[in-house]
């Protein structure tokens, strides 16, 4: 993946995020990769979408265990990506309430750049983990892709680990006394 430096807020992410702060419901919905440069004269904070659009991906988890900050992990496959690109580009996309979804945040990797080869040649699905500044005022919701079939092993562990209660002692059935553990589902 490239290497992006901290993304910035735009406009538009600066204003949807004190709306929020003030009863307005702030919700992220994908993040973008894309092969713009930058120019010297190019203000960050005006952008309403990337330079050059290339590929758009969906939001599989959400983390806000800490105060001001949300976790957002977003997949990257190249499976239905018809031309390759060179991957520069990285922009957040929220919405306010039932509105039109817009750029939040903003990063280029300038010549730190990756190369995302067209769908000819597969390449293992990447997952990037974006940590963005949010308010604990503020009503912050994450539009989760629910088709999104790929799952990690810590993925997996934490399943387990919040709904399966594992023991040797458990009241298995006789014809598990000799197959090892006993996985009981709790509610």
């Amino acid at each position: 993946m490239a290497q992006f430096p901290k993304l910035k807020f735009t406009n538009d992410g600066m204003e949807m995020l004190i709306k929020a702060q003030n009863g307005h419901s702030l919700t992220f919905t994908c993040a973008k990769l894309g092969s713009g440069s930058l120019e010297y004269s190019d203000d960050i904070t005006t952008f309403t979408d990337l330079k050059a659009p290339k590929m758009t991906l969906p939001i599989v988890l959400a983390d806000d265990s800490q105060k001001e900050k949300i976790s957002l992990t977003f997949n990257a496959s190249n499976a239905d990506l018809d031309e390759g690109f060179i991957s520069r580009e990285l922009g957040v996309f929220a919405k306010l309430d039932d509105g039109s979804e817009k750029l939040y945040a903003y990063s280029n990797a300038g010549n730190n750049y990756d190369y995302i080869p067209n769908k000819d040649t597969p390449t293992d699905e990447n997952r990037l983990v974006i940590d963005l500044i949010v308010s604990s005022n503020a009503e912050i919701n994450v539009l989760i892709d629910g088709s999104i079939v790929y799952v990690t092993r810590k993925d997996v562990e934490n399943m387990l680990d919040s709904r399966l209660q594992v023991t040797k002692t458990a009241d298995k059935p006789a014809s598990m006394d000799d197959k090892g553990l006993w996985v009981e589902i709790v509610g």
